[in-house]
């Protein structure tokens, strides 16, 4: 579906309030597979936030297009993984979601993590209480 001169779709659900945009979708055997690229040093296995990123993707393919797709697929440097994509994983996807939007409202959100590097590239840094200097 996607190509280098083409930017990827960027899907919208207002009945979920979600929208993302994929590194590219595929289509394989008449179904829309979404592919997340990540950049950076490869992990042991696939990180949870990029699972459910690339679930998130599922959801909105999910109900742009009227079809489940199967799996997604999530790229690294030296490795590359089918996630499949199942009515818990739909589920988790939401309930994160809800989970987040809470978060939003209560403005009780604290940093989740002791890394340097992952903070000083964050985009909330300037205005983090918590940020690591």
């Amino acid at each position: 579906v996607d190509s280098d001169e083409k930017k990827p779709k960027l899907f919208i659900s207002k009945k979920l309030g979600l929208s993302g945009r994929p590194d590219y979708v595929l289509v394989i055997d008449d179904g829309h597979i979404p592919v997340e690229v990540k950049t950076g040093r490869t992990p042991r296995g696939p990180l949870f936030s990029h699972i459910l990123q690339t679930a998130a993707y599922c959801v909105l393919i999910s109900e742009e297009y009227g079809e489940v797709p199967p799996y997604g697929i999530l790229k690294y440097d030296k490795a590359e993984h089918e996630i499949e994509y199942d009515e818990s994983l739909r589920d988790l996807v939401i309930t994160k979601l809800g989970e987040m939007r809470g978060l939003l409202i209560s403005k009780d959100v604290h940093r989740n993590h002791n890394k340097p590097g992952k903070c000083r590239n964050c985009s909330r840094r300037a205005i983090c209480q918590e940020r690591l200097d």
